[in-house]
Order: structure tokens, then sequence, then C-alpha cells
């Protein structure tokens, strides 16, 4: 059994707008290490893994905080999905 289950830390969802989820990231990145983090943080997608997760949350995070939310006037995507290719029909001036 490894120490992360010995030391029964709470396990959570990683949330960007709490401040102490990215301090716990930034020391965990800094360190190299989760030893020192007070809770764990859980995978959510299988297809990635926990930092990957993390650092996409992160990204859309601070995107949204940038530059607004992202709307989408487009009925092909789904609620909650975001285009992964440039629009094709966008002329460059």
């Amino acid at each position: 059994m490894s120490k992360v289950n010995l030391q029964n830390r709470p396990i959570v969802a990683f949330d960007p707008s709490v401040k102490e989820h990215r301090k716990i990231f930034f020391d965990a990145m800094k360190y190299r290490t989760w030893g020192r983090s007070p809770i764990r943080f859980w995978l959510e997608e299988d297809n990635y893994n926990l930092i990957d997760q993390i650092q996409k949350k992160l990204a859309r995070y601070y995107m949204a905080k940038e530059f607004g939310s992202f709307e989408t006037k487009d009925t092909s995507l789904r609620e909650g999905e975001i285009r992964t290719r440039p629009n094709p029909h966008f002329i460059k001036v």
C-alpha cells in the first residue's frame, strides 16, 4: 500500500477558481512531488493524465478570465463543447 493511501487525504476534483487548488498544483510542479499536498485530485477523464487534465482546466480558466467565456452560435456543437478545428470560412484580410 502506498503512502498516499495511508495518509487518508481527501479526494477532490481540481477547481481552478479555488486559490488553494492552484497553490497545491504549483507546489507539486515546483517540488516535483504530490507528497506535500494536503488533498488528492482525482482524474475525471480517462484519456488524460492528472497533470494534463489540470493544465487544460487552468488554461480554460485563465483564457476565460482574460477574454471572457466562449460563446458560439454553431448549432452543430453540443452544450459545453468547443470547436477543435479552425473555422474554414474565416477569411484573412
